[in-house]
């Protein structure tokens, strides 16, 4: 309700300017703050323009309302709201150069949208020595993700929450319950870095786990009195995790922060956990930390998207990916929204020869896996 509400009040606004100041008067305007919006002004301010593959529209025609019994989640990868993007951010109006319109209006029309935060939110602590890249975001920035992208849930379980230490991290929970967005993953304990996040999508309820196999030390794991994150180096404790919440659950997410950067192939031992956790309850399992997208797969008629990739990073050029599912009563349908960062921009393909170009290699990549023209996965005969 929060995201229709919003949206309402957008159009109103959009209506309303445009009988008085006019749309694309954004110096009159500008008392609006771009933070509390669910989409950007239709005009820009008077910047250069990023490159097209960040701005460009989607393909025209209108999208048909799916019927009352399906609800959609938006996925995507890493999220970093440091360094060139942080101070990008810091400027009036900005959001949409970190995030074009149209894909930030892809997550905000999502019944849930979740993506893998790979920070801590903090102004306390000091950077971890002789770690090679220490990321910290400013709380003042996690309007960008609630009310611009409409992120409901992160993940906190990767190897970069903790690089400010323990209170930069406790903070990080703090400030995202206080701005309402859910996070798993990490906590005071283990118990707390475990637990799952229940949250409804229409007619559904969608529990999120995370969980990672990645930690610099082995001190960053949460303990009984032990403030850190849900580790599945063992993945019996997210299998129990996954079979605890099932019976609450229509169903069952999974983020996994996992592999090998820059690595375009899973390991074998993600294979090997992706189905553990399948075979434990869960209906997606969704992987983080690579930074490249890696295969799609199906298990036992689930679907595993083994890494995919960054979304918001400070790359200067990447190719990368978010997911669509849609829940219905006979079970997940999955769509890929293919996307290209530019200059720290992130925005759709809407090329169709560049999006047709995507497609096939995400396909060679996953064998076993069809996705057709208009983006839905599902398994190859």
């Amino acid at each position: 309700m929060r995201k229709v509400f919003a949206l309402v009040v957008f159009a109103l606004c959009v209506w309303y300017s445009a009988q008085w100041v006019g749309v694309g008067d954004l110096e009159r305007a500008a008392d609006r703050p771009a933070a509390v919006v669910k989409t950007p002004p239709a005009a820009q301010p008077p910047t250069p323009t990023p490159p097209a593959a960040a701005v460009s529209a989607p393909p025209p025609g209108d999208t048909p309302a799916p019927p009352a019994e399906e609800a959609t989640l938006v996925l995507g990868g890493d999220v970093l709201i440091d360094l060139g993007i942080e101070q990008r951010l810091w400027e009036p109006d900005r959001f949409p150069w970190v995030m074009a319109p149209e894909l930030a209006a892809a997550f905000a029309a999502a019944d849930l949208a979740a993506v893998n935060l790979e920070m801590p939110v903090s102004t306390r602590g000091a950077a971890m020595p002789n770690k090679e890249f220490t990321f910290r975001g400013a709380p003042e920035q996690l309007p960008f993700l609630r009310d611009y992208m409409g992120v409901d849930v992160v993940t906190l379980a990767n190897n970069h929450t903790l690089d400010f230490g323990t209170d930069a991290m406790l903070d990080t929970l703090a400030h995202l319950d206080d701005y309402g967005i859910a996070h798993v993953g990490a906590g005071a304990d283990i118990e707390a870095a475990g637990a799952p996040v229940l949250m409804q999508a229409g007619a559904y309820t969608v529990a999120f786990l995370g969980a990672t196999r990645v930690v610099p030390v082995a001190g960053w794991a949460a303990g009984p009195e032990h403030p850190g994150l849900f580790t599945t180096y063992d993945p019996a404790a997210l299998c129990e995790a996954i079979r605890a919440v099932r019976p609450q659950a229509d169903y069952v997410i999974v983020y996994v922060h996992w592999g090998v950067e820059r690595a375009t192939q899973p390991e074998s031992y993600q294979v090997r956990l992706a189905r553990d956790y399948i075979d434990a309850g869960a209906d997606a399992v969704v992987g983080a930390h690579p930074h490249v997208l890696q295969p799609l797969a199906f298990y036992e008629d689930k679907l595993i998207a083994y890494s995919l990739g960054n979304l918001i990073f400070t790359d200067t050029a990447r190719d990368t990916m978010a997911l669509r599912l849609t829940l219905t009563p006979d079970g997940i349908r999955p769509e890929v929204l293919f996307c290209r960062i530019q200059s720290m921009a992130t925005g759709l393909v809407t090329d169709p020869a560049a999006w047709e170009a995507r497609r096939r290699a995400l396909a060679a990549l996953s064998p076993g896996v069809r996705i057709d023209e208009l983006g839905r996965v599902t398994a190859a005969p």
